[in-house]
């Protein structure tokens, strides 16, 4: 199977149309057609459906899609270090960051190396840590600060953060038990606001693991809206305290009882997989990890 035309069919999958895929790939709509009907008379199969919408994979190409990205990604791993032994130093990192105070200083690594390998593109990968482990797997994602997950990638440990409960300024339970951590059972006799509703999260995994129902009451995957309903006296929620006490000055954090902790770090692919331009970027990210340089 051709590399290239993997690397096609899961930018059309991703774009969710041939005509996007094309102009992001600058190839024109019958050029993207021609390789996709290549791949689906290769394989015997029909590898996408066709709709009004745009397009999106068979249940077939879906079982395939694991196989497909593991050519697209070889395939840029070889041009990759092709060009590198001939002198010609290219090839894309995606990077990203589960929390938003490491922003700056991931910002500050980018622009760094980029002045030192101007022919490598760095992309911004977003998501929880769960999805940024998927990523790795699935060779989609190349340096990822998150919480520690399980998985065939090196993990690099920063620090342990708390994961905290964030009520309105004045709920009941403050002025009743002034500086006592909030209890884990609790969540279930208060409105809860979910945060990334059906995506695996730290705070849905410390549901499951003490086994807690909440309450549910409202949910978002935008942060600054979750935050904003409790303030607003809407429900309670947890987060991780790293992140949470950006906004101690509109809601009240309590640490949680029994203690809640998460352990964060920066993870990258395995050794044996990395492509050679996540590996420079790695390389120089790393060497920059200090105590002044990261968030506390």
């Amino acid at each position: 199977m051709d590399s290239e035309k993997c690397s096609v069919l899961l930018c059309v999958l991703e774009e969710g149309s041939l005509s996007a895929a094309a102009e992001k790939l600058d190839y024109t709509p019958s050029g993207i057609s021609r390789m996709i009907a290549s791949m689906e008379k290769d394989a015997g199969l029909t590898l996408l459906i066709r709709g009004k919408e745009g397009v999106r994979a068979t249940r077939e190409c879906e079982q395939l899609l694991p196989a497909i990205r593991e050519m697209s990604y070889w395939g840029k791993h070889y041009e990759e270090q092709t060009r590198s032994i001939r002198g010609i130093e290219t090839g894309m990192v995606s990077a990203g960051s589960v929390y938003s105070v490491y922003y700056p200083w991931l910002s500050q690594m980018i622009a760094g190396f980029s002045a030192q390998h101007p022919g490598i593109q760095v992309d911004i990968l977003e998501g929880t840590s769960s999805e940024m482990a998927q990523a790795i797997r699935e060779r989609r994602g190349d340096f990822c600060i998150m919480s520690r997950r399980e998985g065939e990638f090196r993990f690099i440990p920063l620090l342990r953060d708390e994961i905290v409960a964030i009520l309105p300024k004045n709920h009941p339970f403050i002025t009743a038990h002034p500086g006592e951590p909030f209890p884990l059972r609790q969540f279930e006799h208060e409105p809860y606001i979910k945060l990334y509703p059906q995506k695996e999260s730290d705070g849905s995994m410390l549901m499951e693991r003490n086994g807690i129902m909440p309450q549910t009451r409202l949910t978002t995957e935008d942060l600054f809206a979750g935050y904003a309903m409790v303030e607003a006296g809407l429900g309670i929620s947890m987060e991780n305290q790293i992140t949470a006490r950006q906004y101690e000055d509109r809601i009240a954090i309590l640490p949680l009882w029994p203690k809640q902790e998460v352990e964060i770090g920066i993870a990258i692919p395995d050794e044996k997989v990395i492509s050679p331009a996540a590996a420079a970027f790695a390389k120089y990210a790393l060497k920059n990890v200090t105590v002044q340089h990261m968030p506390a």
